[in-house]
């Protein structure tokens, strides 16, 4: 009888624990881990980075039964606030980082934090002054890097304007991101006997007259590399251009999407998904920045208009198909 007893009552006792969510083997996470997102500013491109991240890293932790919690901050385009941002996720309250743009790694380096610091869209992390080298980062940042090939864009370039000679570049002179693409693509055109106009743009007040300028002087396209100061205002300068019949062309869907007649690059979003993997490493497997390769890009999309796909089906390489964009 006191062995049956017995029984009953530990049977209500589980049954009681169970509905209290406190049964031994329970569903909840295991382990948590706070991530830190800081963005530079509100732009395609940019949100694009941080979607893919967020999207990714969120099933690989769902997988790993690890449960993320997100700290994002955006300095809105504004030096100080980014400044301010940088000190504040350096302050080793996170996991990890996520730097949106390569204005906000840059300045997370600058506070010499032993926090692991994950970067995307950088097109030259060595030049920045990121990494060592790409296969032995040697400090607290990696990523992802893709720098589009100077020489697909000229070649597509060639073959939708056979004979162009005169290319303007419209770039941000003082940002570092902008120089690492547009200056191998100025030095593979002078390679080519093309005659570049380098139009330097440091104030968004001055890019009004800028594209005057450009207009005026009648220049044959327009190249823009993925600039942030240019970016934001992307849709300014591409109608300015339409206006004076001069096509631009640059690195990113977003682009093409505000006016470029195409792009050579990647999907941002996927760049920021494989920037997640690289995370991954860290916050799941336990290594440290400096160990992790820097995963480097090489194949991507030749991005045009939707209602021109057919036009360039011809001009695209093996590793940049075609990709319409609507």
């Amino acid at each position: 009888m006191n062995t049956l007893r017995s029984t009953i009552v530990a049977f209500i006792v589980a049954v009681a624990l169970t509905f209290l969510g406190c049964e031994e083997h329970s569903d909840k996470p295991q382990a948590r881990k706070t991530v830190g997102v800081l963005l530079l500013a509100s732009h395609p491109v940019l949100q694009e980075l941080r979607d893919g991240f967020r999207e990714r890293l969120d099933e690989i932790a769902k997988a790993k039964n690890v449960q993320l919690s997100y700290d994002e901050k955006n300095a809105e385009g504004n030096a100080a606030t980014l400044n301010q941002l940088a000190a504040y996720f350096s302050t080793g309250k996170h996991d990890l980082v996520y730097a949106v743009g390569s204005d906000s790694a840059l300045k997370l380096k600058s506070k010499e934090s032993q926090i692991p610091v994950i970067f995307a869209g950088t097109p030259d992390p060595i030049r920045n002054g990121f990494v060592d080298s790409l296969e032995k980062p040697g400090s607290n940042l990696t990523g992802v890097r893709f720098l589009a090939p100077a020489t697909v864009l000229l070649d597509v370039l060639a073959k939708r304007h056979p004979g162009i000679h005169r290319i303007a570049v419209l770039r941000n002179p003082s940002e570092i991101n902008s120089l690492s693409v547009a200056d191998p693509f100025i030095a593979e055109a002078r390679k080519r006997g093309i005659i570049i106009g380098d139009f330097g743009v440091t104030e968004i007040s001055q890019l009004p007259s800028i594209l005057g300028k450009i207009g005026s002087e009648k220049w044959e396209a327009v190249f823009v590399p993925n600039d942030n100061l240019i970016y934001q205002n992307l849709k300014q300068a591409a109608a300015s251009l339409a206006s004076y019949g001069i096509p631009f062309f640059s690195v990113t869907d977003a682009s093409v999407r505000a006016g470029a007649e195409f792009a050579v690059g990647v999907s941002y979003r996927e760049m920021g998904r494989q920037a997640a993997s690289v995370a991954a490493k860290i916050l799941f497997e336990g290594k440290k920045p400096g160990e992790v390769p820097v995963l480097e890009l090489r194949e991507g999309c030749l991005y045009v208009p939707a209602q021109k796909s057919q036009e360039f089906s011809s001009m695209a390489p093996r590793e940049f198909p075609v990709t319409p964009v609507k």
